[in-house]
Formats: C-alpha cells, sequence, structure tokens
C-alpha cells in the first residue's frame, strides 16, 4: 500500500514538471493562397498569386514555390516569373532553378531572418497551359499547387477570359493532385473550397471556352518538329510513290508462271506479228521490232522495198550512208491490225495511195511521232489476245510526270529563296519519278497464256540460230525452202540472228525476194541476210532518232 502511494506521487510530479517547463510549439501555415488567372489571346495565362504565409515564432529566410513544366496532356510549358514582393515591397534577390521538369522560385534572403505572417505576391507567365481540342479550347490547372508541404487555411482562384468570354464548361477540383472531389464555383468564375487544405492539397481548375478565343501555342519542341517537317517534308513524296507503286505492282504487275520448259519451235501461231511476238518477249516495243514489221509488211505484199544510191549526210559529201525506197504495193485499208496501219500511213504519210512511193531518210523528220501510238496499240492488241493482264502505257507516264512538275511548280514558286528546301524537294522530285520509272517498267504483267507463248517464242529464237548439224536432230524441221525463209525472217530480225538465218539457207534461196530490189544481178543469200541487218540498223536510227531528243520515245 505504501508502495503504490510512492509511484503516484511520482506519476503526478512528472506531469507537473512537464507542464511547467515545456515550451509553446509553433506550426507554419498558409493562412490565404489567393491568385488570379488571365487567359490573353495569344494562348499564354498571366498568373498572380498572393500567399498569406505564418511562419508563427519560427525563424525563417523566406519561402519555395515549385511549378511544374508540363500540363495536363504531360506536354512541356514554358513558364517566365514578372516579379515577386514581400510585404507591398519589390523583392529582387530571388532565384529560379529547374530540376526534374519543375520550376523552383526561391524567395529567401540569406542576410536575414523572418518570422511571424509575410504577404508574398508572385507574377508569372505561362506558355503551353492551354489544351486544344475538336471542339473547345480547355486550360487545366493546379491553381493553389498540391506540393506545399504546410496547411492551407484559405484558397480561391479566379480565372479571366479574354474579351470577356463565358466559359463553355467549369470544373473544379481539391483534395491531392488528380482528385475528383468537386469544389466550389461561383457565378463570378471564383473557384474556392471551404475546407482546410491539408499538406500536399489544393485546388485544381478546368475551363473551357470556345475556339478561335485564343491563337494555338507551339512548344520549341513542336516548333523545332514543324521545322524539320517544313523542310524535309518532300522526303514523303518518293516513300509515298514507292508505297504506291508497290501496291499497284502487287496487284496488277506480277508475271504469272508459264512451263518453265523452253523447246524449239518451227513456225508462228496465231498469225502473230513482229511487233506482237517482240512486245510477249520483251514486254515492251523494241525499235528493231519496227524494222522488223516493215520486213513483215513487205513479204505480206503490202511494200516494196529498193535500195538506192547512197545519200550524202553534208554538203561536201564526205559521210555518206545507204538509203532504201518504200513503194506501196496495196491499199493501207486492207491491214487487219491498226498498229500495221499507223506505220504505214506513217511511211506514206495520211491517205497514201498505191503506187506511193517514200524514202526511209524522208522519215526522220516525223514518223519518231508515230511511235508512242504504234506502242500503245501494241498493248491494246496484246491484251484483247490475253497475253497479258496489264502493260504499261507511255500516256500514264506522261500525266505521272506532268503532275509531280506542276507539283514541283506550285511549291517551288514560295520557297524559291531557300536553297536547302530546293535542293531537298528536287531530289526527291527526281527520287520519285525514278521510282515510278522502275515500277512501271515492272507493270506489264503477262497472263499464264502469255508466259507460255514467251517460252515458245524463246524456243522458236533457239531454232533460228541453230546450226546446221545441229538443226539435222529435229524431226519436225520444215525444210530449207523460199517460203520458210521469207516468213521466219522479220522474226529472226527481232532477235538479231537474221544473218545467222540467211547463212543456213545458202544454195537454197538463190533469188532475190519480189519485195526486195538492191540493183545488183548477182543475188547472194548470205550478203541479203547482212543487207537485212543493216537495214534494221538504218530504219531504227531514221524511225526513231528524233525521238530520244524530244522525249517521245
Amino acid at each position: 500500500m505504501k508502495k503504490t502511494k510512492i509511484t503516484l506521487w511520482t506519476s503526478l510530479l512528472f506531469f507537473g514538471l512537464f507542464f511547467v517547463f515545456t515550451s509553446k510549439v509553433s506550426a507554419e501555415v498558409i493562412r490565404d493562397f489567393s491568385s488570379t488567372i488571365n487567359v490573353m489571346p495569344d494562348s499564354s495565362i498571366i498568373l498572380e498569386e498572393k500567399i498569406s504565409y505564418d511562419f508563427e515564432d519560427v525563424l525563417r529566410r523566406g519561402i519555395i514555390r515549385t511549378i511544374p513544366l508540363f500540363n495536363s496532356k504531360n506536354e512541356p510549358i514554358k513558364i517566365e516569373v514578372i516579379s515577386v514582393t514581400l510585404d507591398g515591397s519589390n523583392f529582387d534577390k530571388f532565384t529560379t532553378d529547374i530540376t526534374d521538369n519543375k520550376l523552383t522560385i526561391k524567395i529567401i534572403d540569406s542576410s536575414r531572418f523572418i518570422s511571424g505572417i509575410k504577404e508574398y505576391t508572385i507574377m508569372y507567365r505561362v506558355w503551353g497551359s492551354i489544351s486544344y481540342f475538336n471542339n473547345f479550347d480547355e486550360i487545366y490547372w493546379d491553381a493553389t499547387d498540391s506540393s506545399w508541404q504546410v496547411p492551407i487555411l484559405k484558397s480561391e482562384t479566379s480565372v479571366i477570359l479574354p474579351n470577356n468570354v463565358f466559359p463553355t464548361q467549369r470544373s473544379c477540383y481539391y483534395g491531392k493532385l488528380e482528385s475528383k472531389i468537386p469544389c466550389n464555383v461561383s457565378d463570378s468564375n471564383i473557384y474556392s473550397s471551404e475546407k482546410i487544405f491539408n499538406a500536399k492539397e489544393g485546388i485544381t481548375i478546368a475551363i473551357g471556352f470556345q475556339k478561335g478565343i485564343v491563337s494555338p501555342y507551339y512548344t520549341e519542341i513542336k516548333i523545332e518538329k514543324y521545322k524539320v517537317l517544313k523542310t524535309f517534308w518532300p522526303v514523303l513524296i518518293p516513300i509515298i510513290v514507292f508505297i504506291f507503286m508497290y501496291i499497284s505492282w502487287y496487284k496488277k504487275g506480277r508475271n504469272q508462271k508459264g512451263t518453265g520448259i523452253v523447246v524449239p519451235q518451227y513456225d508462228v501461231f496465231e498469225n502473230l506479228t513482229p511487233l506482237e511476238v517482240g512486245g510477249i518477249i520483251n514486254g515492251k516495243v523494241m525499235d528493231q521490232d519496227i524494222s522488223a514489221e516493215i520486213i513483215y509488211l513487205a513479204t505480206k505484199g503490202y511494200i516494196k522495198i529498193k535500195q538506192i544510191d547512197e545519200t550524202c549526210d553534208n554538203f561536201l559529201c564526205l559521210i555518206s550512208k545507204k538509203d532504201y525506197q518504200f513503194t506501196l504495193l496495196k491499199h493501207i485499208g486492207l491491214l487487219s491490225n491498226p498498229f500495221d496501219k499507223i506505220i504505214m500511213k506513217a511511211i506514206f504519210e495520211e491517205g497514201g495511195e498505191v503506187g506511193g512511193v517514200s524514202k526511209l531518210s524522208d522519215l526522220n523528220n516525223h514518223f519518231y511521232k508515230s511511235i508512242k501510238y504504234v506502242t500503245n496499240s501494241v498493248a491494246d492488241s496484246l491484251l484483247n489476245k490475253e497475253y497479258y493482264t496489264n502493260f504499261s502505257k507511255n500516256k500514264n507516264k506522261n500525266i505521272f510526270v506532268l503532275g509531280l512538275l506542276l507539283l514541283g511548280i506550285s511549291i517551288l514558286a514560295n520557297n524559291f529563296l531557300d536553297i536547302k528546301k530546293l535542293i531537298i524537294f528536287i531530289s526527291s522530285l527526281v527520287l520519285s519519278i525514278i521510282i515510278y520509272y522502275i515500277f512501271d517498267g515492272m507493270m506489264t504483267a503477262k497472263s499464264h497464256k502469255g508466259a507460255r507463248a514467251r517460252e515458245y517464242f524463246l524456243g522458236l529464237k533457239e531454232y533460228l540460230q541453230i546450226a546446221e548439224k545441229d538443226r539435222l536432230n529435229f524431226h519436225n524441221d520444215p525444210g530449207k525452202n523460199p517460203e520458210t525463209f521469207e516468213i521466219l525472217l522479220p522474226y529472226a530480225m527481232i532477235f538479231s540472228v537474221e544473218e545467222l538465218w540467211a547463212k543456213e539457207f545458202k544454195g537454197v534461196y538463190i533469188n532475190q525476194p519480189k519485195w526486195y530490189d538492191n540493183k545488183s544481178s548477182n543475188f547472194d543469200v548470205v550478203s541479203f541476210g547482212h543487207e537485212m541487218a543493216v537495214f534494221s540498223s538504218l530504219s531504227t536510227i531514221s524511225l526513231t532518232s528524233k525521238s530520244s531528243s524530244n522525249g517521245n520515245k
């Protein structure tokens, strides 16, 4: 019992001493945090924050204000501190620092301590705090700042839109950052809460207004990206052209497969002309194919070809060349193929009469204009006969190139002073045209029928250049006779084996053909084969030489 009384008295003595000697406990607090947000027409906002900070009896040198440097979309923002005042007087000792995507404003005087209630006013300007949506713009701002480590007894924020525009939507939240607890919104556009904020709690506002009130602001990163895009966007042209042409080629330009086997063949089926056979073999009309077609028309009795005296190539006659004369033997209207009619009309001019005469050298000035029409007509024929599923035509190339050139002229008109942009654009344009022509050359797609026909005519080529000792091994060889020689001669010219083909008929083909006259009394088929090679070479130059220089080939 005695021990219990001693313990009780000891406890009472301890607590008595505690209340006698314990000093008053002080706690810092923000008594009032008021801010005004002015939304400017240039999309910036000017904030004025008035902070009534109570240090009580604690000795401090000042406060630190921290502001995140990113907006609600996590995009970077820019802040410029305009002024800082302490108790109504300008405070020019403040410093700023950026660390971890945060701006730190240190309002500290290292030369003295302060305590009690101090009134701070911070004014700063922010770019990038407004977000742009399809139907409206919005300012979303952590008005009170949720990073304070002391309680805030009172807080309110007012927002002023430019030209007295009224918000289309308003929201206000309080609590910790990203809290969705609503706070008070007055008719005068003041946002507040009656609740005392604990540490790291504050007010966040979200105000929407109609588009067109403020002009869009682009961050330095966006501006830099825009500058890069504005300079290098032409690089997208060849990429787009490549993608478009690849898709087109994948859908239309892939050849179907044949048997994969080539065996010697001895004739031409479906009455295909040399131009058509050349188109099947090469996927396009070659220059020598037109020369071979002229010989083909001669063997069919439409033309007589005569070698005439050599013509001078200059007034001193130091350089001379062979020339040929064409005589029309049948009416052009009897021809069944449109491309043959085009060739004949180009040789004898429009509406040529039977008996009309023309010279090869005279065709140099105008025949090249007909090349593209011949090419397109052959393409149509092969498409109609289903040897091809797609055949590239010159008119498509011209339209594409013309379109790119018009695009280039219109853009260069606005950027001609910028040499860097000019070089990039022209390079992209040239590359786009190259890509187009590469794919366009691959766009001619054979059908299964066309693939098998190509293998067949490769077999014909093999037969035309086979030597006599090997030819005897083929049981279906039609044999050597003038008819076989003349029928296959134009096709031998397509493959450039006319001289080899003629050598095989030495001693068999002894009479000059009715459709050809070389003014020689002694006819030799070997020499004739060489003459056909010369004719092919000369006619190719005469018919197509100007096409290269005029861009019509």
